[in-house]
């Protein structure tokens, strides 16, 4: 318990970067959709480099095939995102909004069943997240780079502010 309640301060703190990281994202939707993008796009092109490069050991075995494939798949998909952002942003609007529901989905439902303290911004947080995906599902195919910046400050904020009101919980608990 010693141990939890000293954790206050990391959780404001942890919550308020979050927040700040949100707004952040929200004052410049089309630089923080980009990024996005663009981040995605280097994780998927040196993680497929990296499977290149190991598949080759793997030659004259069944797993050469596969490995090299996967690779291939992961560094093309992820130099198309670099080189051409707004292409990737379309694809990446539909697997972001399948993101958002299913995480929304199931923020919802632990928080509803673990009832723990502050339950309810989390709860908020996973209903927020689930309408965000539907929206993107459906309507916004258009704007993908400007509604990935606008959705990422959205849940961004949405995420860090039940981490601030739980580690203000515990400090007034622990007083």
């Amino acid at each position: 318990m010693a141990t939890t309640k000293r954790a206050w301060p990391y959780l404001v703190t942890v919550g308020v970067l979050l927040v700040l990281t949100g707004v952040a994202a929200l004052g410049a939707e089309l630089v923080a959709g980009m990024l996005t993008v663009m981040v995605i796009g280097w994780l998927l092109a040196v993680g497929g480099a990296v499977e290149l490069i190991q598949s080759f050991p793997l030659r004259g075995t069944s797993n050469f095939a596969p490995a090299l494939l996967g690779g291939l798949i992961s560094f093309f998909a992820g130099v198309v995102l670099v080189i051409r952002p707004g292409i990737g942003a379309e694809a990446l609007v539909v697997l972001l909004g399948g993101y958002f529901v299913a995480g929304g989905a199931f923020r919802v439902i632990t928080s509803i069943t673990q009832k723990q303290d502050e339950w309810g911004w989390a709860a908020f947080a996973g209903v927020v997240d689930l309408t965000l995906g539907i929206v993107l599902w459906n309507n916004w195919a258009g704007q993908s780079v400007t509604i990935i910046g606008l959705f990422v400050g959205i849940t961004l904020i949405l995420r860090g502010i039940p981490w601030i009101v739980t580690g203000f919980a515990i400090r007034r608990l622990s007083k």
